[in-house]
């Protein structure tokens, strides 16, 4: 039985016991990156290894108790979280198929974005954010952000049904090439060193060198993996790109990976709020595409 079965079925089993909106906090034996991308898709609000001490044990389970609040409340409907579920273990597969050398599933892909465009527009962008930022693997949350996002904008646009497809299955796999950076550099509970930080913006070029051998995946898939963090102005990386060497879809997927940076909340720095993320942006002179970021706010906003 493959892994993406087994934590299908992990995760239809510990549905049956849970309620609505009640936390729940994952123990596991190794803290790998595999095994955090696993306990996020089966819904863990907050993961710990197993031989954490009596005060870890309290002080997170009353953390989450109270995040929660009577009887759950504030927190996502059981039709999001499982649609989150279901575009993380996407996630999850995807990751584990590129660590080991696999093809991606481009159907894989579009299902995934499905889950997140189907949570969009029944449930609205807030409450996605709400759901995804609880989790802590920062690879996960930070993709599963992105999409959302990105569909938001898609839907607000009014993009034919295949369009939306696209861009969010572009932002759920933007961020693939970080499968091969080392699980200790991305979930530092500090600031990264320059050298730690060299080693994460190879993380563009390791993403498109993994696919720019698969027939099933594009040229625009592949380029929005490579050039994500190119800024208008030529400031960004991996190549420089200015203007209109960037097309649309990568001044889109800039901005929803910016905005998703600004809002996540980290030991070193405080999340933004969506406002303040947005204005952020905003102050970024010549970077960013204004009229794109118009139609992030608007989409954001509305949702």
């Amino acid at each position: 039985m493959d892994n993406f079965v087994q934590v299908s079925l992990l995760r239809s089993a510990l549905s049956q016991y849970r309620q609505s909106g009640q936390p729940f906090l994952c123990l596991l034996h190794e803290v790998t990156h595999r095994a955090l991308q696993q306990a996020n898709a089966l819904g863990a609000t907050a993961v710990l290894p197993i031989d954490a001490s009596r005060e870890q044990l309290v002080s997170t389970a009353l953390r989450l108790l109270q995040e929660a609040g009577p009887s759950g409340a504030g927190m996502a409907c059981d039709d999001t979280r499982e649609l989150a579920a279901r575009a993380g273990l996407v996630l999850v597969e995807m990751m584990d198929a590129v660590r080991d050398g696999h093809p991606l599933d481009k159907r894989l892909l579009l299902e995934g974005a499905e889950f997140v465009l189907e949570a969009i527009q029944s449930a609205g962008v807030r409450q996605w954010l709400d759901l995804v930022l609880q989790h802590d693997d920062n690879t996960y949350q930070h993709c599963l952000l992105v999409a959302g996002f990105a569909a938001a904008v898609s839907v607000s646009l009014g993009f034919h049904s295949k369009d939306r497809g696209r861009v969010t299955g572009a932002a759920l796999l933007h961020d693939i090439g970080k499968a091969l950076i080392p699980q200790a550099i991305l979930n530092k509970p500090s600031r990264l060193s320059s050298e730690e930080m060299a080693v994460v913006r190879t993380h563009t070029q390791i993403g498109y060198d993994m696919l720019k051998g698969q027939d099933t995946l594009d040229d625009e898939l592949r380029s929005a993996v490579r050039n994500h963090h190119e800024f208008l102005d030529g400031t960004g990386y991996p190549s420089g790109l200015r203007g209109d060497q960037i097309p649309d879809l990568i001044r889109l997927l800039t901005i929803c990976d910016i905005g998703s940076a600004l809002i996540e909340r980290r030991p070193y720095k405080s999340p933004l709020s969506v406002p303040d993320a947005i204005a952020e942006m905003r102050r970024m002179n010549g970077k960013l595409d204004h009229d794109i970021l118009d139609e992030f706010q608007k989409a954001v906003f509305v949702g």
